[in-house]
């Protein structure tokens, strides 16, 4: 986690110096700033044939003294939103497929488009500012720009993941009773701890995958629709069965770590 934190801390630095890259298989449409509303806006296309999975932008604000600036950055990562609504699809056949609410829970389809729009509420001093994206990363596991971020923010929650196994296995091995209520607790323990990671992006996700296990723990058949709080029966079994689905998503999410470099010409649409 510290290795995250650093990474992450090295990159928004040099975002922050205005070092972004061009990125080649978007198309910005149109970009400004409204001193009325005090919004900074930009609006592109996903002008590849995949849908973008997640991407990462700064904005930086200029002051009526020239000298004086302020960059924020912040990153769109929808892989876990997609992941978890095909695991729930899976467990339930029947269940429709849904649009997410907000931008930050959808890709970005080939030819959509996507607005960023930041408030500022700094004061009357701002006279102008822009918004930059410098990665993006699509389905079919390619990237362009600066991705070294967004593969931080996946392998922590992957690490996350891999730590609730862990602890299911080791209830499982151990065999103390309650089962359940112990794993809750271990689980709980380290959110307390995740609470505190100073990679934000990550921290968010770590603590996404831990109340999100907490909550399938509490609510045994939280899976198939049902969210009544219960202890089962056979909470050997009932552990066993959710390690197995665990453990299927954590699958899934390590094949989306290892990105390689968008071809500039093949996979973008016409």
């Amino acid at each position: 986690m510290k290795n995250c934190r650093l990474l992450v801390l090295l990159v928004l630095t040099a975002a922050a110096c205005g070092q972004t890259a061009d990125i080649h298989g978007l198309k910005i449409k149109e970009s400004g700033f409204d001193a009325k509303t005090m919004t900074l806006s930009l609006t592109f296309i996903n002008h590849r044939a995949a849908d973008i999975t997640a991407y990462h932008y700064c904005f930086t604000v200029l002051f009526t003294n020239s000298k004086q600036t302020r960059t924020e950055c912040r990153q769109i990562d929808v892989l876990t939103s997609v992941l978890e609504m095909k695991a729930a699809r899976k467990a339930r056949p029947s269940l429709p497929e849904i649009t997410l609410l907000g931008p930050s829970q959808n890709v970005v389809h080939s030819g959509e488009e996507r607005r960023i729009e930041e408030r500022i509420g700094y004061g009357d001093a701002i006279v102008s500012g822009s918004i930059s994206i410098d990665a993006v990363a699509w389905s079919d596991d390619t990237f362009e720009g600066a991705a070294q971020y967004i593969i931080a923010e996946r392998t922590a929650e992957l690490q996350e993941r891999q730590f609730v196994s862990r602890t299911i296995k080791e209830s499982l091995t151990g065999g103390q009773e309650p089962m359940i209520t112990s794993v809750i607790g271990v689980l709980q323990q380290e959110q307390q701890k995740a609470s505190k990671d100073g990679c934000l992006a990550c921290q968010e996700k770590r603590e996404h995958v831990l109340m999100n296990a907490i909550y399938h723990l509490r609510q045994p058949e939280r899976h198939m629709g049902n969210t009544k709080e219960f202890v089962p029966d056979n909470q050997r079994e009932f552990l066993k069965q959710f390690l197995v689905r665990h453990d299927s998503l954590s699958e899934e999410h390590a094949k989306h770590l290892s990105l390689r470099k968008a071809d500039e010409v093949i996979g973008f649409s016409r």
